[in-house]
């Protein structure tokens, strides 16, 4: 397996970015992929918990180097990449939700929806309380449970002979699948712009952004291109602003397409609490919406602010500081994760505890590993067992599991007995099936890998759709 990891494609290969050839996406793709990777400290076989499938990759690897594959071998290798690009892509999304603070005040950075990787539709944080179905009497004002909508939107998805409807945007549009093709629909199923795109994202602020011909530009409610304008990649918006990537680095746009200001970026974050971290010769700091240094000091990591405080990296410490760039506690730590429902999960002396704004040990515990708070429930592991505490620090399921993750959308992901499934809020199980691989809830759907393959399951634990349909 170490050959497979040090694969030369699974880095940033300039002489194949130069080339235009059917492989050269998949490479760069995964190539990219595998630097996000990198960034979280992981390598793939950390991730890829598939030995078979990693041993295969290494052993038409070293082939490949010494005397070439056939066309069936070199298929093969491109499926192997493929499955590997949709584990590596689903685990930074688990990874960036786990991070993010949901207090509806910061949106999730989607993923872009394409052939290779699928995840549904991720708005802005400001969006996720409104109602959504394609039920008339909702949108005059009915109530619905979830499981209803995901329901109503199946059923326009079987009516219509469609792989997989997205959810409604307030203006009644969704994200539609048919085989490889992504486009837009209204609530009655009509495609509306008689366009198909490679990837495409919801809209947001009455604008979408998509990919055709390998490049990004946004669309209107009427389907018609609104700057003229082509990015390698392009984001939703968020409060009139949008991060766009051309000529290699990242800039500002607002809703009329011009550059807020005309500075570009290593990286970016969006503005949140009215500044955004970016990143420049190798430094991270922050600016503000006129594209100003806020504060003199750089970092060598900095989150997004999160409930008026954001934690960055100095010197290899991490600590908190407010928006005038002051440190607001004096202890630094090991690592520490953005504040969320009130709570932060700060690391020290190789133990993990949950450290409030007064600066303060909330619960007085210590654990070995813990993750940040989501709907008042929080997964911690004092010994080699994982369970659930609420607000108090009280234990509130008596069942212990192998691994467990975050609740999302009243749903939680645990693994036991090499198996994964899911619970609700109450510790049971919300169907009985169980999987090799799988993972969290996303807006109404979750990736799981069962018998080989890797599907797409809705909360009564049916099958969906296949990434590669």
């Amino acid at each position: 397996m170490k050959n497979f990891e040090s694969d030369p494609f699974f880095k940033e290969n300039e002489n194949l970015k130069e080339q235009e050839s059917p492989e050269r996406a998949a490479y760069v793709s995964l190539g990219e992929v595998c630097q996000k990777i990198e960034k979280f400290g992981k390598k793939v076989i950390d991730i890829v918990d598939d030995d078979e499938l990693l041993l295969r990759g290494d052993e038409l690897w070293k082939k490949n180097e010494e005397e070439g594959l056939s066309d069936q071998e070199w298929n093969e290798h491109m499926a192997i990449k493929k499955e590997i690009k949709v584990i590596l892509e689903a685990w930074i999304a688990e990874q960036k939700k786990d991070k993010q603070e949901l207090s509806k005040q910061e949106p999730l950075e989607e993923e872009s929806l394409g052939e290779e990787f699928f995840e549904e539709d991720v708005l802005d944080g400001q969006e996720k309380d409104k109602k959504e179905t394609i039920d008339i009497s909702v949108k005059e004002g009915a109530e619905t449970r979830e499981e209803d909508k995901i329901e109503t939107r199946d059923q326009l998805a079987k009516k219509l002979s469609l792989d997989y409807v997205g959810k409604f945007s307030e203006e009644g549009i969704a994200i539609a699948q048919r085989g490889k093709d992504f486009f837009y629909i209204d609530w009655t199923g009509e495609d509306l712009y008689s366009k198909k795109f490679e990837e495409v994202a919801p809209f947001s602020e009455e604008l979408a952004s998509v990919k055709k011909d390998g490049e990004w530009y946004y669309i209107d409610k009427t389907g018609h291109e609104v700057f003229w304008e082509k990015f390698q990649e392009a984001r939703s918006f968020f409060k009139g602003v949008a991060l766009v990537k051309k000529d290699g680095e990242w800039y500002y746009i607002d809703k009329t397409g011009y550059e807020i200001f005309p500075e570009g970026f290593e990286d970016a974050n969006p503005f949140l609490e009215g500044v955004a971290s970016v990143k420049k010769d190798g430094e991270w700091y922050y600016i503000d919406q006129e594209g100003h240094q806020v504060f003199p000091e750089r970092f060598e990591e900095a989150e997004s602010f999160s409930e008026g405080v954001a934690s960055v990296k100095k010197n290899g410490e991490w600590y908190y500081i407010d928006q005038e760039g002051h440190q607001v506690f004096p202890e630094r730590f090991e690592e520490a994760e953005s504040f969320s429902e009130g709570v932060a999960l700060v690391k020290k002396d190789g133990e993990w505890y949950f450290f409030d704004k007064n600066g303060k040990d909330v619960f007085f515990k210590k654990f070995k590993e813990a993750k940040s708070f989501f709907e008042e429930r929080a997964a911690v592991r004092e010994t080699d067992q994982w369970t659930y505490i609420d607000k108090t620090g009280q234990e509130i399921l008596s069942e212990e599991f192998d691994e467990a993750d975050f609740f999302s959308e009243g749903v939680a992901l645990v693994k036991k007995d090499k198996k994964y499934f899911y619970i609700n809020r109450a510790g049971n199980r919300i169907f009985a099936e169980e999987f090799k691989k799988a993972y969290p809830f996303s807006e109404g759907v979750a990736l799981v890998k069962k018998d080989g393959e890797w599907f797409y399951i809705d909360k009564t634990g049916r099958r969906v759709f296949s990434p590669n349909d």
